[in-house]
């Protein structure tokens, strides 16, 4: 984890992303302060109203859940650091881990790390699916059959939560918004944002609209939303891993301390898929997938 003082000050370059983030924000500002309450776990809890469309802010309001984990050394506190990992998806919910705290200790000896619920995500008000989502596909299916059977659940999926009051409502221009009335909210006069994956594309949007609240950004596996082919996406996304792999095999035939070092790590790798292909690998009570395998490969690569 970087020190504060790696964290990259003003200059970070961040991509502009599609559609939609031209344009001022026209929206009532929340009243400054927040009320935490303890809600088990080391987390301080807390939600703020916030409009379902901030392009017409006297619609009906939902509601934002937040958490905090409080800065350890208070005295030598920088204030208020946001942060998502990525998703879209909740995020509160995997904070109340012991063990994914201690990734962010070294952070929070200089801040509160504050993390949200998107809209519509768990804390946070404002979507209601009566079915439940399709099992995640990672990118990778087996055949055509697979991946139209795929796109039809996802069809019925979104269909059914076409009724919400956020639908429509979710993309990023809408979050930028969000994240300006956390700001507010919070009493920062910048915002001070941690971004993963997904997560860079809020910060990407905020910047665009906001570019005078941006304070220090510090974003890993930013994400391209200037491509608006996803088969490009996904040739861009094989690649580099195509060409992380490649590296991989050399430094672990230069390198001693390599698990296989000595041996070829592209044969291993396609062994290990046919292996897979003809029969999931047992392992911790449980069988893995060549699919598996690969789209958990994926999204390693895409981590580094």
């Amino acid at each position: 984890m970087k020190k504060i003082r790696e964290l990259v000050a003003g200059g970070l370059c961040l991509l502009t992303v599609l559609g939609g983030l031209t344009g001022t924000s026209a929206a009532a500002t929340p009243k400054p302060g927040l009320s935490w309450q303890d809600c088990g776990d080391g987390l301080q809890c807390g939600s703020m109203a916030v409009p379902s469309d901030w392009a017409r802010p006297g619609q009906a309001p939902i509601t934002l859940g937040l958490a905090k984990l409080p800065a350890t050394n208070a005295a030598a506190g920088h204030g208020v650091l946001l942060m998502n990992l990525g998703g879209p998806q909740a995020q509160i919910s995997a904070f109340r881990q012991p063990a994914f705290q201690a990734r962010f200790a070294e952070l929070r000896q200089w801040f509160d790390i504050v993390i949200f619920d998107p809209r519509g995500f768990e804390a946070s008000s404002g979507i209601s699916c009566p079915l439940p989502p399709p099992a995640e596909s990672d990118y990778v299916f087996p055949d055509q059959a697979a991946f139209d059977e795929h796109a039809e659940q996802n069809a019925r999926f979104g269909q059914a939560c076409a009724t919400t009051p956020l639908a429509g409502k979710l993309d990023s221009w809408q979050v930028a918004h969000d994240l300006e009335a956390i700001r507010k909210v919070l009493g920062q006069r910048k915002l001070d944002y941690f971004g993963n994956s997904y997560g860079t594309v809020y910060a990407q949007a905020y910047a665009d609209l906001f570019p005078g609240g941006v304070g220090r950004m510090y974003l890993d596996s930013v994400m391209d939303h200037t491509e608006p082919s996803l088969r490009n996406w996904l040739g861009q996304r094989a690649r580099a891993n195509e060409r992380t792999l490649h590296r991989f095999a050399g430094w672990c035939a230069a390198e001693p301390s390599c698990a296989l070092h000595g041996r070829d790590v592209l044969a291993v790798w396609d062994e290990l898929i046919e292996r897979a292909e003809r029969q999931p690998i047992p392992g911790g009570g449980t069988t893995v997938s060549a699919k598996q395998i690969v789209a958990r490969a994926d999204v390693r690569s895409e981590r580094r």
